[in-house]
C-alpha cells in the first residue's frame, strides 16, 4: 500500500508540474491569434535580416530590401540568426520558442522537487511560466533560446555540486557545461560573463590543486575556444579583433550617452540621436543596430570610455539605479498592449508608474483595456518582489547548512548578478531580467520553503 501511495503522490506531483507548463505555452503563443504582434520589437530587424543573409548566400552578414548583401556582421553573434533562418516560418519560430520556455519551467520545476519537495517545485515553475517579461518576449528575439541553454548550464552544474566523486560522469558533465556556454556565447555576447563560474563545481571537489586547475581549464576551453574562434572570424572579414561590437555600442550609445545626458540635462534619446548624427548615423530605422552595424568598436571604445571616466561616480551610481529598476521594474504598457493585440504608442513611457496616481485611476477605469494591462503589470510587479523576497529569505536560511546546499543557492544567485550587472544600463529593459529569472525563482523557492527543506542528495 505505501508503494502504491507513494506512486500516486509521484503521479500526482507530475501532473501538477506539466499541467503549469502546459498553461505556460498556451500563454506564450496567444499572441499568435493577432498577425504581426509578436515581430514588432526593432531587435527583429537586425535578426531578420541576417537570417535572409543566410538563406540567400551573404553568409553571416545582412541582406538588404535591394537584394544586396551587407558587410560581414560584428555586432550580432551568428547562433540565433542560423536557428531563424533553418526555422520553416517566423510562425514556428514562436512555437518552438514557447516550447523551451515551458521546457525551462519543467527543468527548474524538477529540480526543486528532486531537492526541497513539490511545494519549492511549485513555487519555482510558477515564477518562471508566470512571470509576465518572459512571455511577452517570447517573440523574434534571442532571450528564450539564450535562457533555455544557460538554465540548462546552470542546472548540470548544480547536480555536479551534489555528485561526491570526481569520476567520468563528472568530468562529462563538466564538459557538457562548457560546451552550453559556449554555445550561449554564441546566441548573446553577454554569455561571455557566466565563464566566471564554470570551473565553480571544481573548485569544492576533494582533488589535488594540480587536478583542480586542469579540470578548471577543461571548463573554460570551449567557452574560451568559442570567444577566440569568432574574434578570429571578425579579423579575417573585417579586420577588427572583437568577439561582438554590442558591448562598444552599448557603452557609447547608451551608458557614455547617460552620463552625457546627466551633465547636460537632456533625455539619453537626445544625446543618442546627437551622437547618431556626429557620425553621420541618423537614419529613419527603428532600432540602433541599422545605424551601427558597420560603424568602427574601437572609436566607440575609445570615446566612450573617455566619457565614463569623466564622470566616474554618477556612472556609478547609474549603473546601481540602472540594476535596480531592471531587476523589478514591469513591463512596460506598448509590450503589454502588443501582446494583447492593441496597437501602442512605444515611445510611451512604463505606463504602471505614473506621478499623478488618482489621474492614472481615473483614466484607468474609463477603458477595460486598461485595467487588463493595468491588472497585468500589478501581477508581475507582485510575483517579482515576492521572487526577490525569496531570494533575501534563502541568503538567510543557508548559513548553519551543510556546503552543498549553500553552492546550490549560491551558484545559480551568482550567475543572476553577473547577467544582471552587465545589462545595467540607462535603457532600463526588463527584458535583460528574463535570463535570471529561472535562476532566481530556484533560489526563491528554496527561500520560501527552507523551513521544510530536505538535505540535498547525489542524482
Amino acid at each position: 500500500m505505501e508503494k502504491i501511495s507513494s506512486v500516486h503522490k509521484r503521479t500526482t506531483s507530475l501532473l501538477i508540474l506539466v499541467t503549469i507548463a502546459c498553461l505556460s505555452f498556451a500563454i506564450r503563443i496567444y499572441p499568435l491569434s493577432h498577425p504581426g504582434t509578436w515581430t514588432r520589437d526593432p531587435d527583429s530587424i537586425g535578426y531578420m535580416r541576417l537570417a535572409d543573409g543566410f538563406q540567400t548566400g551573404c553568409g553571416f552578414a545582412p541582406r538588404w530590401q535591394n537584394g544586396k548583401c551587407g558587410p560581414a556582421e560584428l555586432e550580432r553573434t551568428p547562433a540565433y540568426p542560423l536557428f531563424l533562418a533553418i526555422s520553416p516560418d517566423l510562425r514556428t519560430v514562436v512555437i518552438i520558442q514557447a516550447v523551451l520556455g515551458a521546457a525551462v519551467c519543467l527543468l527548474v520545476a524538477f529540480f526543486a522537487r528532486s531537492r526541497w519537495g513539490l511545494v519549492a517545485a511549485v513555487i519555482a515553475e510558477s515564477i518562471v511560466a508566470f512571470d509576465l517579461s518572459s512571455i511577452i518576449i517570447n517573440n523574434i528575439g534571442t532571450e528564450i533560446l539564450f535562457t533555455s541553454i544557460i538554465t540548462s548550464a546552470i542546472l548540470l552544474q548544480l547536480v555536479l555540486v551534489s555528485r561526491t566523486a570526481v569520476d567520468v560522469w563528472f568530468i562529462a558533465g563538466i564538459v557538457g557545461v562548457g560546451c552550453l556556454l559556449g554555445i550561449a556565447e554564441l546566441v548573446r555576447p553577454i554569455g561571455q560573463v557566466l565563464c566566471l563560474i564554470a570551473p565553480l563545481p571544481i573548485l569544492f571537489t576533494t582533488i589535488s590543486l594540480p587536478k583542480k586547475i586542469v579540470l578548471s581549464l577543461l571548463a573554460l576551453s570551449f567557452p574560451l575556444a568559442v570567444i577566440m574562434g569568432w574574434s578570429y572570424r571578425n579579423y579575417q572579414q573585417r579586420g577588427i579583433w572583437t568577439f561582438s561590437s554590442i558591448g562598444a555600442v552599448d557603452l557609447y550609445y547608451y551608458r557614455a550617452a547617460g552620463v552625457i545626458a546627466h551633465a547636460t540635462g537632456q533625455s539619453v534619446a537626445q544625446v543618442q540621436t546627437a551622437l547618431l548624427r556626429s557620425a553621420g548615423r541618423e537614419t529613419k530605422d527603428p532600432d540602433l543596430w541599422s545605424k551601427t552595424f558597420d560603424e568602427d568598436p574601437a572609436e566607440m571604445k575609445s570615446r566612450g570610455i573617455h566619457i565614463v571616466l569623466s564622470h566616474p561616480l554618477y556612472f556609478a551610481f547609474m549603473t546601481f539605479k540602472a540594476f535596480a529598476r531592471s531587476s523589478v521594474m514591469p513591463s512596460n504598457r506598448p509590450d503589454v498592449s502588443s501582446f494583447l493585440g492593441h496597437s501602442a504608442n512605444r515611445t510611451e513611457t512604463n505606463a504602471f508608474l505614473t506621478p499623478n496616481i488618482l489621474s492614472s485611476l481615473r483614466s484607468t477605469f474609463k477603458s477595460s483595456w486598461l485595467v487588463t494591462v493595468r491588472v497585468l503589470l500589478s501581477f508581475q510587479l507582485a510575483l517579482t518582489i515576492f521572487m526577490w523576497i525569496g531570494v533575501g529569505l534563502a541568503l538567510c536560511r543557508i548559513r548553519g547548512r551543510p556546503r552543498p546546499i549553500g553552492w546550490l543557492i549560491l551558484i545559480p544567485l551568482c550567475a543572476s548578478l553577473l547577467l544582471l550587472t552587465a545589462a545595467a544600463g540607462p535603457e532600463m529593459y526588463d527584458r535583460f531580467r528574463v535570463p535570471a529569472v529561472p535562476m532566481l525563482a530556484l533560489v526563491a523557492a528554496f527561500g520560501w520553503t527552507a523551513s521544510s527543506a530536505r538535505s540535498a542528495r547525489p542524482v
